[in-house]
């Protein structure tokens, strides 16, 4: 089957659709909110900016400046789901925030796909959200654990639960797909010609292709670092998505539920398990960190 017929069938049989109201993009953008998980990935994003002035929330410093001449809040908010939802909460709750962009490195899932090219998914999900339960067990519930996306063994992934600013109290929806916002994505996706990424390490260690910027499809975020081929060829299946990480769909669930743009922009580090001899993150999440952030300093340029 085709990818986009592929992607196509799994958005619908998922309820994609319930992504919620679509927010236009912001034109003269306020304050943006750039997140990433590790100090590697905001290094580069700090190197270019001017810093006003630092306040520690939760404990974790926020810088607060400009980049590209846009008034932003650069913050490292920690690896995991759980960090990057208090980041990304706490910077909404203290700012005047109008986007919030992600910004750092991701494991490859598409066979398309290579170290060092940046991803900007359309839709982000979390994946991870799991029943765990023997597949033999077929009577088990089965009006609570949905197993329309099938399971990895006894995984079977499920939909999270959000509310909406514009909905009623307390009144949930069953989510899959977090859409980013469509502005932020066709202005990524204008300058995907103009954009120079980097090859090499600083070290040396240089990627055998070109990097490329890919604009549109999926990602997914979980709470779980991917180095295994069997299970990324399943979530490639399953999901397609371009990459893995682990925080971006939180940030997403954050932003939906707060009325707030966002984005995540990715570049990839590492296949996931899929090279056989070793993981390479280690030797590529410098470059990776880089070509992400430069994708974020091109967008913000543009907004200006």
């Amino acid at each position: 089957m085709p990818r986009a017929v592929l992607v196509s069938a799994l958005l619908a049989a998922a309820g994609c659709g319930q992504a919620g109201p679509a927010m236009p993009a912001p034109s003269d953008l306020g304050r943006v909110l750039v997140l990433t998980a590790m100090p590697i990935e905001l290094r580069p994003l700090l190197d270019a900016a001017s810093i006003e002035r630092r306040e520690v929330i939760n404990g974790r410093t926020h810088h607060v400046g400009t980049l590209e001449g846009v008034e932003v809040v650069l913050l490292a908010a920690g690896i995991s789901m759980v960090n990057a939802t208090m980041g990304a909460q706490a910077a909404l709750d203290h700012f005047d925030i109008e986007a919030v962009v992600f910004s750092g490195i991701a494991g490859g899932a598409s066979p398309e796909i290579n170290i060092g090219d940046v991803t900007v998914p359309a839709r982000w999900a979390q994946y991870q959200e799991h029943v765990f339960t023997d597949a033999s067990r077929a009577g088990w519930r089965r009006g609570w654990r949905n197993e329309e996306l099938g399971s990895f063994g006894m995984m079977f992934p499920q939909r999270v639960r959000a509310t909406a600013p514009d909905g009623e109290p307390d009144a949930e929806r069953l989510m899959l797909w977090f859409d980013v916002d469509a502005g932020l994505l066709a202005r990524v996706e204008s300058l995907a010609a103009s954009v120079r990424l980097e090859r090499c390490t600083p070290a040396g260690d240089c990627v055998e292709d070109q990097p490329r910027l890919r604009v549109g499809g999926n990602g997914v975020s979980g709470p779980t670092f991917v180095d295994d081929a069997a299970y990324r060829d399943w979530v490639w299946g399953t999901f397609a998505p371009d990459g893995f990480d682990m925080e971006t769909a939180a940030v997403g669930h954050v932003a939906y539920a707060n009325g707030v743009p966002y984005l995540g922009i990715r570049s990839i580090s590492d296949m996931a398990g899929a090279n056989p001899n070793e993981n390479r993150v280690e030797s590529f999440a410098p470059v990776a960190a880089r070509n992400a952030a430069l994708v974020v300093r091109a967008l913000l340029a543009d907004l200006r």
